[in-house]
């Protein structure tokens, strides 16, 4: 199997956090964007495979107290998948939108550890499907970016 991913920006994303960008009355804009492919040639996976994958997930959050803020995510995903044997792609693209929460545990100029707890509801155009996605992150910050340490998702 023979897989490629390029990503932008993935689990380590880009942040300019500054010490007063927690605390009451102030905005917090975010997001990711990210391009994966894949090229699986395998007799052991089944026939030979060819796709994509784009997304771009804007998000904005105000915080309405010191440490506490509350905000609004989106997404945009376009897919395409080449079946065996043919030269163009079945392409799907979805949209989800939904409200998120995020407290930060720690009061540090160099580091804070925040909880995120967020709902997105996904409609998938072409196929008839509506998926909800409640997630929990537990990320850590510093100045000047932030890694994703743990990610739970729950779909149902």
């Amino acid at each position: 199997m023979k897989k490629i991913n390029l990503a932008i920006i993935s689990s380590v994303v880009l942040s300019l956090a500054a010490k007063s960008q927690i605390t009451k009355n102030n905005w917090m804009l975010g997001g990711v964007i990210n391009y994966s492919s894949i090229h699986r040639n395998s007799e052991n996976y089944g026939p030979s495979q060819v796709g994509y994958r784009f997304n771009i997930n804007p998000n904005v959050g105000y915080f309405v107290a010191d440490k506490f803020a509350v905000g609004l995510k989106a997404g945009i995903n376009k897919d395409g998948v080449k079946p065996p044997g043919t030269s163009t792609y079945n392409k799907y693209s979805d949209f989800n939108i939904g409200p998120y929460i995020r407290y930060y545990f720690l009061n540090s100029e160099k580091m804070s550890i925040y909880f995120l707890k967020e709902y997105t509801n996904t409609d998938l155009k072409r196929v008839i499907r509506m998926t909800r996605h409640l997630k929990t992150h537990l990320s850590f910050l510093q100045d000047l970016f932030f890694i994703l340490i743990l990610w739970l998702e729950w779909n149902f």
